[in-house]
């Protein structure tokens, strides 16, 4: 897990914001179309962008502290990656942990499988990068996130 995605913000937020934006509000800040449920253990959803469709089920699950998603189906509509390559996420993990300290709350994701030398990696990391430092943390601090729909370069 040492080389696996991991990115992590700080807002002065309490944590039950923060959870509620993981666990109910994801069209507000990752957007796209959202089928399923995704808030309680065993539930299963499916997000699409377009083409690209990553179907998940909660695998894990400590209300307020921490919800782990295994991906079940994934398929990315990317012109750089080779079919064989589209599955990647298939089988990996990510994460989601909240900690609360000093009116601060952190908010971390770790997907597991997601790591350099993978075909994904630059195209994921940096997609994560911009929905969690800037449309997680907007939506967190300002009630206002930056979802796919209004992001107009191709995910």
């Amino acid at each position: 897990m040492e080389n696996d995605f991991r990115i992590v913000i700080r807002a002065p937020i309490n944590s039950s914001l923060a959870w509620d934006a993981i666990t109910k509000q994801l069209s507000s800040w990752w957007g796209g179309e959202i089928s399923g449920n995704y808030a309680g253990l065993n539930d299963e959803f499916t997000i699409r962008f377009g083409k690209t469709s990553k179907t998940f089920r909660v695998t894990g699950f400590e209300a307020g502290k921490l919800i782990t998603w295994t991906v079940l189906k994934a398929y990315i509509d990317a012109d750089r990656l080779k079919e064989e390559e589209r599955s990647e996420w298939e089988g990996q993990e990510l994460h989601w942990s909240f900690d609360e300290q000093d009116g601060q709350t952190s908010v971390q994701l770790l997907q597991v499988g997601l790591r350099p030398g993978i075909a994904c990696y630059e195209l994921c990391s940096n997609a994560w990068t911009f929905f969690i430092k800037e449309s997680l943390y907007d939506f967190l601090t300002k009630g206002t996130g930056k979802p796919y729909a209004l992001k107009p370069e191709k995910v």
